[in-house]
Formats: structure tokens, sequence, C-alpha cells
């Protein structure tokens, strides 16, 4: 059982960053023969390589990469779900913490404490998606962030992928102007999706024209982060991991 957990734990990560060279590391580490013929037959295996990992073989430099903010009060489905399916899918994940004491731990709206990768205002990259999710509190946070909105102003401007969720379309895209001009977007009831000019009843909206892809809230998690994950990625992409989730 410790070996087949420490090969899960190795394949894992060599799905998320795997190429030749990392499998024949892998492979010469590995003193028992019985985990040599495993890997060996998992990296030949290529309809099982797919069906796990459908960004195998992509280098660090071809992988999609987003940036998810985390404040405190967050909603912790929206979040984590949006994390996890972005990662099944190959993409770049950094959490970002939203805390202006430049510490990285926040406490989500149900309790869930997240140690993050970095104090957002250190993230000085361009990501091909910033994420923002819901919950009250964490989203009156991203709205009254000056750094976040120029973040988000410049991510518009270069063109590139916003998401958000449940409260955030409302209370952080509409409130910066970031839908003006009819963007359909959905939002949770009651958090300022009145002003929403282009407001659609469904759970997930995806206005190409703008790059922005909006979700309703917490029970749309799985379906905002999948589709967040298809425009990054592609259709096959997406369809493999929610395959691989039993969505499909």
């Amino acid at each position: 059982p410790g070996k087949t957990k420490a090969i899960e734990g190795s394949v894992r990560s060599l799905g998320t960053w795997g190429n030749g060279e990392d499998w024949e590391a892998f492979l010469n580490a590995k003193e028992d023969e019985g985990c040599r013929r495993f890997a060996r037959a998992a990296q030949k295996e290529k309809p099982w390589r797919r069906h796990f990992f459908p960004h195998w073989g992509l280098s660090r430099r071809e992988m999609k990469t987003a940036l998810l903010i985390y404040a405190n009060g967050s909603e912790d489905l929206e979040i984590t779900a949006t994390a996890d399916i972005l990662t099944r899918g190959g993409v770049a994940v950094t959490r970002a913490a939203l805390n202006a004491d430049a510490s990285k731990t926040v406490t989500l709206a149900q309790g869930t404490v997240v140690v993050c990768d970095i104090n957002a205002e250190t993230a000085d990259k361009d990501y091909d998606v910033i994420v923002i999710p819901g919950g009250l509190k964490g989203s009156e946070s991203c709205r009254d962030s000056v750094w976040l909105i120029d973040k988000l102003k410049s991510q518009k401007a270069a063109g590139r992928l916003i998401a958000a969720i449940c409260a955030a379309p409302g209370f952080v895209l509409q409130t910066h102007g970031f839908l003006a001009g009819g963007v359909k977007a959905t939002c949770y009831p009651g958090c300022n999706d009145k002003d929403i000019e282009g407001l659609s009843p469904d759970g997930v909206v995806y206005d190409a024209s703008a790059k922005i892809i909006t979700g309703k809230g917490p029970g749309f998690a799985v379906p905002f982060g999948l589709k967040i994950l298809e425009v990054l990625a592609g259709a096959d992409v997406r369809k493999s991991v929610a395959q691989g989730m039993l969505l499909d």
C-alpha cells in the first residue's frame, strides 16, 4: 500500500509536469523492479494516460495559467472546485491571498483555512485567466481592492480571460464597469444583479466577445470550473476531465 500511494503521487505529479526526461528520472530513481514495470506500463498505455492526464507531455511553458483570488470570506466550494478542475486539466494554478498585511493565509466563508501560494500583491506575472469566487465578505473585499481592480483592468485590456462566480459578477465586475455595454453574465440573486444589463438566468455564462465567464452560485461551481477549462484548453480536455470525474 505504501508503494502504491508513492507511485500514485509520482504519476500524478508527472501528469502535471510530465515529459520524457521526467519519466526517465522517475524510473531510474525507483529501486524496486515492480515499480519500474508499473511506471513503464503507465507510460506506454497511451489511452490510460490521455484519460487521466489529458494535458500529458505539455511543458511548463506551454501550460495555461490561472490566478485564483482567495479572500477572507470567499466561498469555499466555488474556489476549491475551480482550482481542482483546472489542475486536473493541466492548468498551472496560482492561489493568491488577498490580504493587506502581506500574509498568505485566509479563512473561507465556511471556515476552511487555506495557505495560498503567494500574497496577491506579489502576482506581477500575466495569467491566462483571473478567477474571483463569491461569498459576501470575500466579494466585498475583492470589490474594494485597488490592486485587484487594476489587475483586472490590465487583464481586460490585454484581451485575456476573467471569470467570476456568485456575488462576484455583481459586486466586483458590475460595480467596476466590466459588464457595461450589455455583456452577458449571470450572478447570485440580490448581489447587484439588477444593474447587470445583459443578465442571464443561466447557471454559467460565457460572453466570448468580452472574454468573461460568470457563474450563478455554489451549485454551479463544477460547471463553472469546467467552462473555464474548456475556454482555456479546449473541449477535448474539458471532456476528459469531466469523464474522469464521472460527470459525462
